[in-house]
């Protein structure tokens, strides 16, 4: 298969083309601000504690878990207190509603570039474009979710508890399997590189 036959097969062939030439460099420089951002300044933080909140349990702890209990999900938003719900929901509708295109732009991006010339079939390169993009979904379902439950605390039904906690854990899931294929995907570069004459299936 050519490499502009496989191209257009690949997921978001028509996008990439009407995007910059530098998209990949462009989001990579974005991604960067926001890691600045949400964990080296640690932004949602300083807005919590600038807010009143002086617990000990960091904004966005719910967030990176791969799931959690329902008494886990009441327990931290208990800690958070008036002060710290509403630093958090803020942070949730704001920097946390823009992170998820950062990152699922980017990976997207990287891994159809990583794969375009690799021998791996379209329709698992396209699987595994979709998982960055599925997972920043993910991410906007479980902040909506997360400022519902501070809507309505202290009330916390526990279907709802049980949903979010399952969107987290896809949710981290799917990041994780994106970064196995990045590191599969060098692993193969590197494998092509030392026999350039494989074919592009």
């Amino acid at each position: 298969m050519s490499k502009n036959s496989r191209d257009q097969k690949i997921f978001g062939s028509k996008i990439v083309r009407a995007l910059p030439k530098r998209s990949l460099w462009y989001s990579t420089f974005i991604i960067f601000i926001f890691l600045v951002i949400m964990n080296g300044i640690n932004v949602p933080n300083v807005i919590a504690a600038r807010a009143g909140y002086t617990g000990s349990i960091p904004m966005f702890t719910l967030d990176v878990l791969p799931g959690y209990s329902p008494a886990y999900l009441a327990e931290v938003l208990s800690t958070y207190g008036e002060a710290g719900r509403s630093a958090y929901a803020t942070s949730l509708m704001t920097l946390d509603m823009l992170f998820p295109i950062s990152y699922g732009v980017f990976f997207a991006l990287l891994v159809r570039r990583m794969y375009l010339n690799l021998n791996v079939p379209v329709g698992l390169v396209n699987a595994m474009i979709a998982m960055p993009l599925l997972s920043m979904v993910l991410d906007w379902i479980e902040n909506s979710t997360f400022v519902y439950l501070i809507s309505v605390y202290p009330v916390q039904p526990l279907a709802v508890a049980q949903f979010v906690s399952l969107v987290t854990l896809i949710k981290v899931s799917l990041y994780a399997l994106t970064i196995i294929s990045l590191v599969f995907g060098l692993g193969l570069m590197w494998k092509q590189r030392k026999s350039p004459a494989v074919e592009i299936a």
